[in-house]
């Protein structure tokens, strides 16, 4: 499944005082996110993803996305095993005269589909099964 949301920062949004938005998902494990920014804010629109009150992306705490008229694409693995299945898109402007929007993606898979989520013996079974090992 592949999710769409836009997030619109207002000018009036402040770090200490940020615009959010919760992001309802479903169970399984986000692999993919893309951050949109629109040409316009020159970097000055911040976004932040956290999942509860833990920033997970940009995974380094003290910074966030911002970009111009650039499209971020990552490779992730973020649980979401239980509920809320939700995540909290944050974001802020720094000296923004016009109000911002950001397109963020998220790609969920059930955890079956990754082999590190798989049980061991499952794994195994595989691997005999292509050997020819019945």
């Amino acid at each position: 499944m592949f999710y769409d949301f836009t997030i619109t920062i207002p000018t009036d949004a402040t770090k200490a005082k940020p615009e959010v938005k919760e992001i309802n998902l479903t169970y399984g494990v986000v692999h993919k996110v893309t951050v949109s920014f629109w040409p316009g804010p020159h970097g000055l629109a911040h976004l932040i993803i956290k999942q509860y009150d833990h920033q997970v992306l940009p995974s380094n705490i003290d910074e966030s996305f911002h970009y111009d008229n650039y499209t971020h694409v990552m490779e992730e693995r973020i649980e979401l095993f239980d509920a809320p299945y939700e995540l909290k898109l944050i974001g802020w402007g720094v000296g923004c005269k016009y109000p911002h929007q950001v397109k963020v993606g998220i790609g969920i898979l059930p955890p079956e589909c990754f082999p590190e989520y798989q049980k061991a013996d499952t794994r195994l079974a595989k691997l005999l099964k292509l050997i020819g090992v019945k």
